[in-house]
């Protein structure tokens, strides 16, 4: 190993009082001063090589001295820790390895979070070039993961409007991508889209996936019924809107049921016309045709409902009162009419059609 030592030599120009009073006119700076000023005038440099091997003999007793603590520090770094069957690859714009060191640092944020009694992180994300190196297949000792993450670091957890988390992963996608756990997205000229926080329904198996898009989960869900595996699938959309794309593309369910809060027109029911953002909005300023635009979406979603039934889908209402929603819009609309029943009641309660019987039988979940 050769260590460089590089000297430099710097003269100095002696400022007069006049020349420091002209200094001072020419920058603002409101200093005085009687002594004698000094600036770098010119720069010389030379460089020397000193080489351990040839310059300087080895020295036994600091040898002696510093042996132990040597021998001490192998020994803890070369500790075996786990062993991967898998290399973990340090990649962008993600690697298990990112992934591995992310979801472990926002572990430990959520069980500190959860001791001084903070609000629960959403998401983290970790600079990848703090990741130094990739990890082989075999056994992980201490010293690798120093050789990972060798740096003092720090976990740093900070609040963020919407527009300042689509700002930083919009700046994660341009840059190719970092470790993140808690979120997903794609990135797509250089910008982040179907971006989705991961939730307790990912992490207890609630749901096995989820999307954002309806023929994205649709697609899945034919994907795994074709190889035979059940698995638990989420979209973020309005119920309608799902319900509408499974007759267009005659797809139908062998069980339909839905859950959509339909108690409180206001309150609890989204309509299919509106975002969310709008539906917030509106509900405040105008909350009479929020409730209007509600019932209207309430008899479509009754409707089409129907509609699947009567294709053969087993359908039921699940308590959320949208049969009845349904038909106060008719007796409010007497125009209106079912494409394909004449009442929103053609498909049964759960209760009634399923858990009553077994009550007779004296059976049942209580």
């Amino acid at each position: 190993m050769q260590i460089k030592h590089i000297f430099r030599r710097i003269k100095l120009h002696q400022l007069t009082a006049r020349s420091f009073s002209l200094l001072i006119l020419l920058t603002g700076i409101l200093i005085s001063s009687c002594q004698p000023k000094y600036i770098a005038s010119s720069q010389e440099s030379k460089q020397y090589i000193f080489s351990p091997q040839k310059d300087s003999a080895q020295d036994l007793s600091m040898l002696e001295l510093t042996q132990p603590y040597r021998d001490s520090l192998a020994r803890s770094m070369n500790r075996i820790i786990a062993n991967v069957t898998t290399p973990l690859s340090k990649e962008l714009p993600e690697g298990n390895l990112g992934n591995f060191c992310a979801d472990g640092c926002m572990r430990v944020a959520t069980l500190k979070c959860i001791e001084k009694k903070l609000p629960l992180p959403d998401f983290l994300f970790l600079n990848h070039g703090g990741l130094r190196t990739s990890i082989p297949a075999g056994e992980i000792t201490i010293g690798n993961i120093y050789e990972v993450m060798p740096f003092e670091n720090e976990l740093v957890m900070i609040r963020l409007t919407k527009n300042q988390v689509d700002t930083l992963l919009n700046y994660i996608a341009k840059k190719g991508g970092a470790p993140v756990s808690g979120i997903r997205f794609k990135i797509e000229n250089e910008q982040a889209t179907q971006i989705i926080k991961n939730d307790k329904r990912i992490e207890t198996k609630y749901l096995d996936e989820k999307h954002t898009n309806i023929d994205d989960a649709i697609n899945a869900a034919m994907h795994y019924r074709k190889e035979g595996q059940a698995k638990s699938i989420g979209v973020l959309c309005n119920a309608i809107h799902l319900l509408d794309r499974l007759l267009q593309r005659d797809i139908i369910p062998d069980t339909l049921t839905d859950q959509t809060s339909a108690h409180d027109p206001l309150i609890g029911y989204v309509p299919h016309t509106l975002s969310n953002e709008e539906a917030n909005v509106l509900r405040q300023e105008n909350p009479q045709h929020y409730t209007e635009l509600s019932y209207e979406s309430m008899y479509l979603h009754v409707q089409l409902m129907l509609q699947l039934q009567h294709r053969g889908a087993i359908t039921f209402d699940y308590g959320n009162n949208i049969r009845a929603r349904a038909q106060e819009y008719m007796a409010q609309h007497p125009n209106s009419q079912l494409t394909t029943h004449g009442s929103p009641f053609d498909f049964p309660g759960f209760v009634p059609a399923y858990i009553r019987p077994l009550f007779c039988e004296g059976k049942g979940p209580f």
